[in-house]
């Protein structure tokens, strides 16, 4: 097992970066209430003005403009926090990862590819698809990386008077976590919930622990292969995994890789203006995720060697 540092430690070593950066938060926060006053007010009178020569009732007026208003004064403030955002990621998280994994890397703008997220085959092939927020190192002798990915289906529907409406429903928000399962497969093996047979991923396969069978459905393409990779003791290991983060885990074997989908709705790794960068309940959720995430690898014991490449 790996000898992680603890939060305190983490913490002092984080605090001349998020003091540099809350001052900097401060000052972006108060240019963003002047400019938003200052345009909100112009902005205002204009309206009035108008409504009062075209309409004669400046109550119009008054309405159109704080619309208006509103709309500029949100883009101020993204503006602003868009200056924030990039340096937090650097100077916070980057330096966080750094501590916490070895050979971390942190890539705030790439993320893992919708190729790849389509090769899991857990999920029909999404119509919109994003992902950020990469970090990829070490844990012993097991790479991985792990990164925030939304993927969304398009369904469009038309009501009774024959107009169509397009809603947006996610197929997964969370983390893609890939690593290194040292085994070269000749097959794909998946592991779903309470699912039921979908032409092109395999065939079902029976296995002899009751709970993990209450827990999942295992579909694979090479059934003798599949009960080689989910030998008892990693059962029983994903079992305590899936409880450890909700019952939501989907889970993946393929390329030499196995693939676990960590469902989350929050969006982690960002800052906020109205939020101050030394907010330490904050830092802790941050090093709390990372810490989970990177503790997969000791969980399912990948670090242990018990078969090798061709």
């Amino acid at each position: 097992m790996r000898n992680i540092p603890s939060f305190s430690e983490i913490k002092e070593r984080m605090v001349p970066a998020m003091d540099q950066l809350e001052g900097l938060r401060r000052s972006l926060l108060n240019d963003a209430k002047k400019k938003s006053l200052i345009y909100s007010g112009g902005i205002l009178a204009i309206a009035v003005v108008i409504s009062l020569f075209a309409t004669s009732n400046p109550l119009y007026g008054l309405l159109f403009g704080f619309i208006v208003a509103c709309i500029v004064s949100s883009v101020i403030f993204n503006y602003q926090a868009n200056k924030l955002s990039p340096l937090y990621k650097k100077k916070v998280i980057g330096k966080l990862v750094e501590e916490l994994i070895e050979e971390g890397k942190y890539e705030p703008e790439t993320g893992i590819s919708e190729a790849s997220f389509n090769q899991t085959a857990l999920y029909s092939r999404p119509d919109r698809y994003n992902s950020e927020d990469f970090i990829s190192g070490k844990v012993g002798k097991t790479a991985f990386c792990f990164a925030e990915v939304h993927a969304e289906e398009k369904q469009v529907t038309t009501n009774s008077k024959g107009q169509t409406q397009t809603h947006w429903v996610t197929l997964f928000q969370g983390f893609m976590f890939i690593a290194d399962f040292n085994k070269d497969f000749s097959g794909q093996t998946i592991i779903q919930r309470n699912s039921i047979f979908k032409f092109g991923r395999g065939q079902r396969v029976k296995l002899e622990n009751p709970v993990f069978e209450k827990h999942f459905d295992v579909f694979s393409t090479d059934q003798v292969e599949a009960r080689y990779i989910l030998s008892p003791s990693l059962m029983e290991k994903l079992i305590k995994l899936d409880e450890l983060f909700g019952n939501g885990l989907l889970v993946s074997f393929h390329h030499s890789q196995i693939v676990i989908m960590v469902k989350c709705t929050s969006n982690h790794f960002e800052a906020s203006l109205w939020r101050s960068v030394r907010d330490i309940e904050n830092l802790k959720e941050e090093y709390a995720t990372i810490v989970s995430l990177t503790s997969i690898i000791d969980a399912l014991d990948l670090n242990t060697r018990i078969w090798s490449k061709e």
